[in-house]
């Protein structure tokens, strides 16, 4: 099996260092996310006025094309290139909300508008993501691979914490109309951006093109192969499943459990907002680690103990501590898991593999909710936090208990 080879850690490559083409495109990316947010919020916001049934069948047709999707974003994006993809989906794109705004200013009806617009906002987000999510990967050389991708994921936290605020904003003054058109305005500017920069690294262009199925078998097959590679996402796909239903779902059900209130709740959140947001801007700013398996498996214990305290404690401000902790253990494995996965894949590979490591956040988030949520109602939330504290240290265990996953870390690291 073979790895890129690098430098013996990013530890010592300053920020400085990246290539200016990189940040210039994670300014445009952080606009687009930016656009995103404002319309998904503008979005939600509407369709609740309808109704919540219809609200939940939006959401719908958002989520299902886009998992359904994924693997077949993952292998266009291999076959045809990553920029290609994402020039493609990002026209369409202009044109999809562009059409919306039209359709909207004659007053066209609102509800087939949002179902029409979620189905194709799913599908191309199924296509695009996979690809997108490693692009920043092709403006660095190998050796600055790790140090790349944590950078992406810190712009993408951050937009994520800081933009609701803004979005609430823009929506309280200029309602659906206006997050449309702020987000054509984006998609608008992500497009000159994929115009203008040039990435260094693409990948090389396959030298063959078999028939879509046999290029989803051999994705799947090459990714069975890599055990290594199995085993992260294995990793990834548990802390997934376990960490974020106690954040979207436990907390709020905590907080009513000690009888708080809302603005309580609100503290809580604050608290997992700032501990993610420093610890990524952190490992950003410093580096992912020379030995990148110490927080493979110190993220999990430190994420396990913190669920474990909070289990055990009912007052605001131990809480705050324990939620700290968990956002910051939940980062230091996130943090590194990610630029680790996409320094082991094959650079042929790397849409493919993207888009399995993105379907194993999600499905386990999907299916784990509703389990933990009816445990939580019948045996209570305490036991919940112990179980997502096993569930946790059970990541730790796939992790160091893999001789393959070690060897290359140490190889590669």
């Amino acid at each position: 099996m073979q790895h890129r080879e690098t430098e013996p850690g990013d530890a010592d490559i300053r920020l400085r260092d990246l290539p200016p083409a990189l940040w210039a495109w994670l300014g445009f990316v952080a606009l687009s996310q930016l656009g995103d947010i404002v319309l998904r919020m503008g979005l939600s916001w509407t369709s609740t006025a309808i109704g919540p049934i219809f609200a939940g069948w939006v959401t719908s047709a958002t989520l299902l094309p886009s998992v359904l999707l994924l693997l077949v974003g993952g292998s266009l994006g291999d076959r045809y290139g990553q920029r290609v993809i994402l020039l493609i989906a990002t026209c369409v794109s202009i044109v999809q909300y562009t059409l919306l705004t039209f359709a909207l200013h004659l007053n066209a009806p609102v509800t087939v508008l949002l179902i029409a617009n979620a189905v194709v906002s799913g599908v191309l987000s199924g296509i695009r993501a996979p690809s997108s999510i490693i692009y920043a990967r092709t403006f660095v050389p190998p050796e600055q691979t790790r140090r790349a991708i944590a950078c992406s994921s810190a712009v993408s936290q951050s937009v994520s914490i800081i933009a609701p605020a803004a979005a609430g904003l823009l929506i309280a003054q200029y309602a659906l109309k206006g997050a449309v058109l702020f987000d054509l305005a984006t998609f608008i500017l992500l497009l000159s951006g994929l115009l203008l920069l040039q990435p260094r690294y693409l990948p090389p262009p396959p030298t063959r093109r078999p028939p879509m199925i046999t290029h989803l078998r051999e994705g799947l097959t090459q990714w069975s192969r890599q055990r290594e590679i199995v085993t992260l996402t294995v990793g990834v796909s548990l802390m997934a499943g376990t960490v974020m239903p106690l954040v979207g779902l436990c907390l709020p059900l905590y907080v009513r459990s000690n009888g708080w209130s809302a603005s309580d709740f609100g503290v809580l959140e604050a608290a997992w907002s700032a501990s993610t947001l420093a610890t990524s801007l952190t490992i950003a700013a410093k580096g992912t680690a020379t030995r990148p398996i110490i927080p493979l498996l110190g993220g999990p214990f430190v994420c396990a103990a913190g669920t474990v305290a909070l289990a055990f404690t009912h007052r605001l401000i131990p809480a705050v501590g324990c939620v700290i902790i968990i956002g910051l253990g939940l980062m230091l494995f996130t943090g590194h898991a990610s630029p680790v996965f996409v320094q082991l894949t094959p650079e042929h590979m790397l849409s493919r593999f993207s888009s399995i490591l993105q379907l194993s956040q999600m499905l386990p988030v999907g299916v784990l909710s509703p389990a933990l949520g009816y445990l939580a109602h019948h045996a209570g939330l305490k036991i919940v936090f112990l179980i997502q504290s096993c569930g946790v240290l059970l990541v730790m265990g796939i992790i160091a208990h893999s001789h393959r996953l070690r060897h290359a870390l140490t190889n590669d690291s």
